[in-house]
């Protein structure tokens, strides 16, 4: 994937880390609420896995303890305290605290290679991403056979059509037949499955393992790597290995497009990368853009196939909204 959002064929033969935090007041309900701790204890909600605690939507990092930031401790709390533990403050040295370090050693990268100091944030933002498309995808896969329209107890946010949202938007699934659509949700929860898999190799995506650093000379390039990698491992070209994804942490740091960011270039070419080789279930690139234009231009078959698809999927599980602000000119179909 480049800079413009795109991503190429491309011929290698041409061309704030996780770890402890500490505060010096109290934040949240009836805490001081220094701004600079403030905003420590929102930048870590958000680095935190949403199955763990994590913030969903991210908090905005501007140091002011509303009723958001308050309300993303007390969840925090009280998944992992019970509501006996959930006040909604952070206190330095208490078990809250303790809590979200203890968090954040567990999901830290670990360093290896030239590629972990400017890619830790986004490498641990997608293993985020791709762990809420999982959650939203087995709530869809508990009604996918159920008849479309069906609802339980009458609201919206226990029906099918709430649950099947996403599926629908990104995947089109009920665009299948029905004895097909259980199937190919399956398929996609497999894939992002694959992706959480890339992060458990021995010793670490951050290590020398999968992510390795691409030094070619051309900035406008954020990341690539083979299709199919995931099933190629110790496999080389001559000139780059096959086994992994080769991410530029330069452009990475200066790569600003709003939507678009370091975690879905990586979801996407993750989504190369865990892909079959090449054949029928290859993902590849049918089309670029928004979810609402590729609806129109792709065949459900085709978005479960399409690099994107995956990435939007992420960021609308992740964020709670669709993906906005992307280019649907800029289409490769």
């Amino acid at each position: 994937m480049h800079t413009d959002g795109l991503c190429a064929l491309y011929d290698p033969s041409s061309s704030s880390t996780a770890g402890a935090i500490q505060i010096s007041k109290s934040v949240g309900m009836a805490g001081v609420n220094i701004p600079k701790d403030v905003e420590t204890i929102q930048e870590s909600l958000n680095r935190i896995p949403i199955d763990q605690g994590g913030a969903q939507p991210p908090l905005k990092l501007d140091g002011i303890a509303g009723p958001k930031t308050n309300a993303a401790i007390q969840k925090f709390q009280i998944k992992h305290f019970g509501w006996s533990g959930a006040d909604g403050r952070v206190d330095p040295g208490r078990q809250t605290l303790s809590k979200i370090n203890e968090i954040l050693d567990a999901n830290a990268p670990m360093p290896g290679n030239a590629i972990y100091e400017p890619m830790a944030r986004h490498l641990a933002e997608s293993l985020i991403w791709i762990r809420a498309a999982q959650t939203n995808l087995t709530m869809a896969s508990a009604v996918v056979d159920q008849p479309i329209g069906a609802t339980d107890g009458g609201l919206f946010t226990f029906s099918r059509e709430s649950r099947m949202a996403l599926s629908n938007r990104h995947f089109g699934i009920d665009d299948q037949p029905a004895q097909q659509r259980a199937a190919e949700l399956q398929w996609a929860s497999a894939v992002f499955r694959k992706m959480q898999m890339v992060f458990e190799r021995p010793g670490g995506l951050w290590g020398v393992h999968v992510f390795d650093s691409d030094s070619a000379p051309d900035k406008s390039r954020l990341a690539y790597t083979y299709s199919g990698g995931f099933y190629q491992p110790g496999a080389h070209d001559g000139i780059v290995r096959k086994d992994a994804i080769y991410a530029n942490p330069v452009a990475f740091e200066t790569f600003e497009r709003p939507n678009i960011g370091g975690p879905f270039a990586i979801v996407h070419e993750l989504a190369h990368f865990v892909g079959d080789i090449q054949g029928v279930n290859e993902i590849v690139d049918h089309s670029y853009g928004s979810p609402d234009y590729m609806k129109t231009r792709l065949t459900s078959r085709q978005k479960l196939r399409n690099a994107e698809c995956y990435a939007n999927f992420a960021w609308e599980a992740r964020h709670g909204r669709a993906p906005k602000g992307l280019n649907p000119k800029k289409c490769a179909l």
